[in-house]
């Protein structure tokens, strides 16, 4: 996760991040640090998000980049 932040994620890049578990605030940390405009959307921990929302998210938001956990280990969600 890391060296995938560190290599595409510059100072400034709008990152739009789905966080329903604790992978998805680290990639809300690991972005932090080169400077990103981090923009997340958040869920329960164990809840997974829809299309829709993400979708919506990414209209709004016009991110470069998108970070979103495929299996969320710390809850289960997928």
């Amino acid at each position: 996760m890391e060296t995938c932040v560190t290599n595409l994620v510059a100072e400034g890049d709008k990152v739009l991040i789905c966080a329903n578990g604790y992978f998805g605030l680290r990639f809300k940390e690991m972005c932090d640090r080169p400077k990103a405009n981090t923009v997340i959307i958040k869920k329960p921990w164990g809840e997974v998000f829809s299309d829709d929302e993400v979708e919506k998210a990414m209209v709004e938001h016009k991110p470069v980049m998108l970070f979103i956990v495929h299996a969320e280990t710390s809850t289960g969600a997928l």
